[in-house]
């Protein structure tokens, strides 16, 4: 447990102690995770994003108990590319809790942008300290 994660019952979001199932998606591009009061999905480096990565994903996600109620934090990966296809979408997508997005290179922030387009509410990162911080301050968990 970082020292972050340890800074007291307000900051829920931060903890990791609380996966809720083996993550899903494995063989799909991505791994994505269920901790209590939030989803992580970690994409798979070089991943080309195509419809049906986004379908497998929507499917995992939805799989999840509450998905509907919980923050999502997205790690890049080393993506090579998303489909035009993914890219619309994307940019149309309305999720129901924030999503923070992190990257580390100038491809994982122009992807990113498409997401950032988007009715959500959606944050680019580069520091998954950063990005929990925010979402526990817009999103905060129950009491």
């Amino acid at each position: 447990m970082t020292p972050t994660e340890a800074q007291g019952p307000s900051m829920h979001l931060l903890s990791h102690a609380a996966c809720d199932h083996a993550p899903h998606g494995k063989s799909d591009g991505f791994v994505l995770v269920d901790h209590e009061y939030r989803v992580e999905a970690h994409l798979h480096d070089g991943l080309d994003v195509h419809e049906v990565n986004l379908l497998a994903f929507r499917t995992a996600l939805r799989a999840i108990s509450g998905w509907e109620s919980k923050p999502v934090i997205i790690h890049m990966g080393a993506i090579t590319g998303v489909s035009l296809t993914v890219r619309n979408r994307l940019s149309n997508y309305t999720h129901p809790t924030p999503v923070a997005v992190i990257g580390s290179t100038l491809m994982d922030e122009v992807i990113a942008a498409f997401f950032l387009r988007s009715p959500t509410r959606t944050k680019y990162f580069t520091s998954h300290e950063d990005a929990l911080h925010w979402l526990t301050d817009t999103h905060p968990s129950p009491s």
